[in-house]
């Protein structure tokens, strides 16, 4: 499983967690934006492009702190 396909699936997982589990949304989804931002900007590129095909025709877009100018 490719590092993209893992991304999706602990996307995909964390959804699943939030609606079984009790968690909030907002807690789900900053384990998760936390994770994606803590990646090299080469890594993130190659996410969104994953993320992009997977989600198609809808669109999920993270800014992280550090890349704004």
């Amino acid at each position: 499983m490719n590092r993209s396909t893992k991304l999706a699936a602990a996307i995909t997982w964390a959804a699943i967690c939030a609606g079984m589990t009790g968690c909030t949304v907002a807690q789900t989804a900053s384990v998760a934006v936390n994770r994606y931002c803590g990646k090299p900007e080469v890594a993130r590129l190659a996410y969104r492009a994953a993320m992009a095909d997977a989600l198609a025709p809808h669109r999920l877009e993270i800014h992280c702190v550090h890349d704004q100018p």
